[in-house]
């Protein structure tokens, strides 16, 4: 583990260095909690062993400074040469895990050490499965690209960015053309094969700030902060080539192809929230269906709606 001891003296900051150092760890050192609180900031730590009283930041407040600090969780340890149970409470109320007596022990530190890996790799573990957790919560599993509930956060942080800064916003949304088609003949697995390969030339198609998400089923929707319904449309062609060039196969060994119809709506043009702007670009998009697919069309209202101040 990496461990930062935290003491004014010098005598007991080496000592304390050349203990923990002889039992396995990675050791850093700083000569007051001003000085420390830059390193962890810096380089992190998975274990402080902190001084009480020291000049600056004194310990409990070094605490209370890492305990509100994003990130992995460290361990704490306040080193004291008060012995009343006073002070360890107020320690612990502080946001300390133990305390040890200056007059240290190897094998005092030696089990604050061993209960620090304990704790530090349980919180580890929380954090890997709360991580899995959300990814499972915002991800969508077959394409890889956020799903409804993700992206519909980010579309309407985009908008509120663009009602604010006066930009445009386009939303598309894109529906793979005869998909019922594809899973009738070939199978659903060779269906999800065609929406996990969309998903991955979605991805690589548009900008990292783009929203590109799946709906549900074959449907796909496209966010595009700062630009305008042309544009968008351009780009969705782009990608409609894209699609038309990949070779699609079955579990037979035949061969086909895939197409997708879009539609575009844009900001605030065709609607000034996520609702009206999905119902307009849906409307080209059933439209695009019905002049034979394969295409990308935009919405036109012909009265653009007035923003509020």
């Amino acid at each position: 583990m990496k461990v930062l001891v935290v003491e004014d003296g010098r005598t007991t900051r080496m000592m304390l260095k050349s203990a923990v150092e002889g039992l396995g760890h990675d050791c850093l050192t700083a000569a007051d909690g001003t000085e420390a609180w830059q390193i962890f900031r810096d380089q992190g730590a998975d274990v402080i062993i902190s001084d009480w009283l020291m000049p600056g930041i004194e310990g409990p407040e070094l605490c209370r400074l890492v305990r509100a600090n994003p990130g992995p969780y460290t361990y704490f340890v306040l080193l004291t040469a008060f012995g009343d149970r006073m002070h360890a409470l107020e320690g612990m109320q502080a946001g300390a895990d133990d305390y040890l007596s200056k007059t240290l022990e190897v094998d005092d530190l030696r089990l604050r050490l061993v209960a620090a890996e304990r704790v530090s790799g349980l919180h580890k573990q929380l954090a890997e499965q709360d991580a899995r957790l959300r990814t499972l919560a915002e991800v969508d599993q077959l394409t890889q690209l956020a799903n409804r509930h993700k992206s519909t956060e980010t579309l309407t942080h985009y908008l509120s960015l663009a009602r604010r800064q006066q930009m445009p916003f386009s939303l598309a949304v894109v529906d793979v053309d005869h998909f019922k088609q594809v899973n009738d003949r070939f199978g659903h697995a060779t269906g999800d094969e065609v929406l996990r390969r969309l998903g991955t030339i979605l991805r690589r198609s548009f900008r990292d700030e783009d929203v590109v998400a799946r709906w549900g089923g074959e449907e796909f929707i496209i966010g595009m902060y700062a630009m305008g319904a042309g544009d968008a449309v351009n780009r969705l062609y782009r990608l409609l080539d894209a699609v038309r060039h990949e070779v699609f196969g079955g579990p037979d060994g035949s061969k086909f192809d895939v197409t997708f119809s879009a539609g575009v709506a844009e900001f605030p043009r065709d609607g000034l929230d996520q609702q009206s702007l999905y119902r307009a670009a849906d409307e080209a998009l059933y439209s695009a269906k019905a002049a034979g697919r394969a295409r990308v069309l935009a919405a036109h209202n012909s009265q653009p709606p007035a923003i509020a101040a």
